[in-house]
């Protein structure tokens, strides 16, 4: 995304292998192009058959195939244009086939076995920049020890990478619903939604598993696997950040439902996230701009949230403190901090996103799986830091954290009473006042513009038939 971003692009890019029919228009100035690559084993079988048709051949250019190992090609990396296309036939590697197109349809026909593992690539080289067309059919596969069948050597390790990575987040997903299920009953919005996006990891997965082990089997890619797949990547992005973003603004942990605005720019950004990835995956290198951009957005806003949430949090502790209790007594002290770590763990996430993407850009074009592998930890580890922090733990269902008179005492322990797995639910009335003991009073917390927080007793104004609050 991607991790995934980077599988699901291997999915949606022109097919590099297997079983491919190539049809390609080439102008004056593909004079040097590649127009297919496959990674073999030694032993790997190509088949090439098909023509090209150049409508107006001149005399004495030519356009040249040939098939050449990356190893072969080394030293014409460095070569001018001018010197490879100095010979009348190119001379410059030893491919292992090569033919000359003089004519103005000229059949291809060509079979290889491959000596050595190594990259190979179907070549043409059109000195005299004459505009030809090219169809062919390829079939290229693989047979070894290792692996067999239709996949390139740099593809095959997706089929283990995605069993071991549905299993892992199949895994992770049982432990997260274990831990959210005895706390069902309470508000566990946050752990919920995330429960979602492991079991959206898990059909992202099972949809790999299926699609490689077709191509690999089959030669050819089915469509279904591999749009569904695309579509399955877009839903687990957009409900993973939408969700990041919701908690950052503060929902289900300080206030019960969004404001608005918040709702807007949740929706706002998880459009451009669909977007993001759209472009990343189908573009590859092309729309990493437009990743990085989205990236940095979400960065802001979420700091931004965090941050205005950890300023209200700190005017309520210092009330708690003017009171002359401690505030690590509250709930509010347990709030403070989990922002504080959250805001470390998104902050990581993201940053080492940006830095591996641009990483992989540059040095893992040849080695997808690789870059898969290290998205997919990158994802874990996230998800697995979130479920941690956002863990339900014992806790006082009452809220009654307050010294109380000594008559009281049977009243407040009632009310402060841990709970745990397995005790009876708590009977708490949709009320909030009668949460509190009968020494405490509801308060307001009044959130200003330019963040300016204060804290003030409820009032109740009759007629208690049309109440409204204000503050003193």
């Amino acid at each position: 995304m991607a991790p995934v971003v980077v599988r699901v692009a291997c999915l949606l890019a022109v097919a590099a292998g297997m079983i491919n029919d190539v049809h390609i228009e080439f102008g004056k100035v593909d004079v040097f192009e590649i127009v297919w690559s496959f990674e073999f084993g030694e032993g790997g079988k190509m088949d090439l058959s098909g023509q090209t048709w150049i409508p107006s051949p001149a005399p004495n250019a030519t356009v040249q195939m040939m098939v050449c190992s990356a190893t072969s090609l080394v030293q014409v990396r460095s070569m001018r244009i001018e010197d490879v296309c100095a010979p009348p036939v190119f001379n410059a590697a030893a491919c292992v086939w090569q033919d000359v197109m003089a004519y103005e349809r000229n059949p291809i026909q060509m079979s290889i076995t491959t000596p050595t593992k190594d990259w190979y690539y179907l070549l043409q080289l059109n000195c005299a920049g004459q505009p030809f067309t090219l169809d062919a059919h390829i079939m290229a596969s693989n047979t070894g020890p290792l692996y067999s069948g239709f996949l390139s050597l740099s593809e095959a390790p997706f089929i283990p990478l995605s069993i071991a990575s549905a299993v892992v987040w199949t895994a992770l997903a049982m432990a997260q619903f274990l831990a959210w299920f005895p706390y069902r009953h309470f508000n566990v919005q946050v752990q919920a939604r995330i429960n979602a996006v492991m079991a959206l990891f898990i059909v992202f997965n099972s949809l790999q598993i299926y699609y490689w082990n077709y191509c690999s089997v089959y030669g050819v890619k089915p469509a279904w696997a591999q749009w569904s797949a695309f579509a399955a990547l877009l839903v687990l992005k957009a409900s993973l950040f939408a969700l990041l973003v919701a908690v950052s603004r503060g929902w289900s942990i300080v206030k019960k439902t969004l404001s608005k605005d918040d709702q807007r720019q949740v929706g706002t950004l998880t459009v451009g996230v669909l977007i993001a990835v759209s472009c990343y995956t189908i573009l590859g290198g092309m729309g990493l701009f437009t990743m990085i951009l989205i990236y940095a957005l979400v960065l802001k806003t979420m700091f931004n949230g965090v941050v205005h949430i950890m300023i209200s949090i700190d005017s309520q502790m210092q009330l708690v403190r003017s009171m002359s209790m401690e505030p690590q007594a509250f709930p509010l002290f347990v709030k403070r901090q989990l922002y504080h770590q959250f805001q470390l763990v998104f902050l990581s996430y993201i940053t080492m996103k940006v830095v591996f993407m641009l990483w992989n850009n540059i040095f893992l074009q040849d080695l997808p799986w690789v870059a898969d592998l290290i998205d997919s930890f990158l994802d874990v580890v996230f998800v697995v830091s979130f479920c941690v922090l956002f863990r339900m733990r014992p806790f006082h269902p009452g809220f009654a954290f307050t010294p109380v008179p000594t008559e009281d005492v049977e009243h407040a322990m009632g009310a402060a009473a841990i709970w745990t797995p397995g005790m009876p639910l708590p009977l708490l009335s949709f009320e909030y006042a009668t949460w509190l003991h009968p020494y405490s009073e509801a308060l307001v917390l009044i959130d200003g513009p330019n963040r300016i927080v204060d804290i003030g007793r409820e009032v109740v104004v009759d007629p208690p038939a049309a109440a409204t609050k204000t503050t003193r």
